[in-house]
């Protein structure tokens, strides 16, 4: 069953990447509007978070990152396809568990609606 939640990306450009590539060596993950992302084959899930609170939390504390020089740091509520994986992979295979609160895992990922960063948000 599809649930809904949260996804911070960076934008670089007209691209949409997932934050998770800037802060450790994963594989590129492109996202797009108006389709299902969807992990790549023989990689773990994707990363979301499942409420706005801590969402809200992570952005504040990575809003000026610079792992997002090149762009900024935009969200999107999505809908989502749960994983029954609970961690992320680096690139060499082994597992990432220390993950912010709030962080759920998908199957795959489709962007609802952006929102729009504003300073009353946090």
């Amino acid at each position: 069953m599809d649930k809904i939640g949260y996804k911070v990306l960076c934008k670089i450009s007209d691209y949409l990447y997932s934050f998770n590539m800037f802060s450790f060596d994963c594989k590129v993950i492109k996202y797009y509007e108006n389709v299902w992302n969807e992990r790549h084959k023989d990689d773990g899930p994707l990363a979301v978070f499942d409420n706005i609170k801590d969402t809200k939390k992570f952005i504040r504390n990575n809003y000026y990152c610079y792992h997002c020089k090149d762009g900024y740091l935009v969200l999107y509520k999505v809908k989502y396809v749960p994983s029954e994986e609970r961690c992320l992979y680096y690139r060499n295979g082994d597992s990432k568990n220390d993950l912010p609160n709030g962080t759920d895992f998908a199957n795959k990922v489709y962007l609802l609606n952006f929102l729009e960063l504003k300073y009353e948000m946090f």
